[in-house]
């Protein structure tokens, strides 16, 4: 609740929220405005139950505010963080949008809204990090490939959206720094050796699409969809931390 008014409050609110249901939080995480009602913080879950009756905080899908859930701790105050782990799960919406009726120009609608947000947090939280907070982020994305992130990075190194640190960790040489383009080639061989590129393990082309393709509701998952589902994620996580927040693995 740190970026509500209460939190600045001399007696801040708080909430029982160990024994608060999972269940319950899962639903509150699908509640899209349109479609369902927010799900409301009972009263026995504060910690002192007047305070109920001071806020009524409500919860609704967190993509509605914070699309990749690294808001609060980019920002300065008790939940701020040094280092950065984040994964996109969305495969995101392409082409043409095809509306049949009320409800999917309402999902659509919704869909744009969080694709916004999305691309205005990128922005602002993982590209111009090198400017402002400085911080080692590693961000990742399903609908990635492992074999484009260290071309994507050097690009990054190119635009000065790489963090000092980053560079200083990764021990890159201030005339690759200075003239990118000139260099390329040698960059990205170094990269590939420093975080050892060639040992990780990669899906094919299979496996991504499989990976990709499954959906974010409750459904049970296939072990094939699992095993590519980890597959994927853990390449692209072994390589972006290895590249963005070099700090964390002594072995780079």
């Amino acid at each position: 609740m740190q970026d509500s008014s209460y939190q600045f409050r001399a007696t801040p609110i708080e909430f029982n929220a160990g024994t608060f249901p999972i269940a319950r939080a899962v639903m509150a995480s699908s509640c899209v405005p349109f479609a369902f009602t927010p799900v409301i913080i009972d009263k026995h879950f504060f910690k002192n139950e007047a305070d109920a009756k001071i806020i009524h905080p409500l919860l609704v899908d967190g993509g509605v505010y914070d699309n990749q859930g690294i808001h609060k701790i980019m920002q300065s105050g008790k939940y701020n963080c040094s280092h950065v782990i984040t994964s996109d799960a969305g495969g995101g919406s392409g082409g043409e949008l095809k509306i049949k009726n009320t409800i999917s120009l309402l999902m659509s609608t919704v869909d744009t809204f969080m694709s916004r947000i999305k691309k205005a947090q990128m922005v602002q939280d993982v590209y111009n990090n090198a400017t402002g907070t400085k911080k080692q982020i590693a961000y990742l994305s399903l609908g990635w490939d492992v074999e484009h992130l260290i071309s994507g990075f050097i690009a990054n190194l190119l635009h000065n959206q790489i963090t000092q640190s980053v560079i200083d960790a990764l021990q890159l040489k201030p005339d690759w720094v200075a003239n990118v383009k000139q260099y390329e080639k040698e960059i990205a061989s170094y990269l590939e050796e420093k975080t050892g590129y060639t040992a990780i393990i990669k899906p094919t082309n299979e496996e991504k699409q499989i990976a990709r393709s499954v959906g974010t509701n409750l459904t049970a998952l296939s072990k094939k969809q699992v095993d590519c589902l980890i597959k994927q994620a853990e390449c692209l996580t072994e390589l972006q931390v290895k590249l963005y927040c070099p700090s964390l693995i002594k072995t780079v």
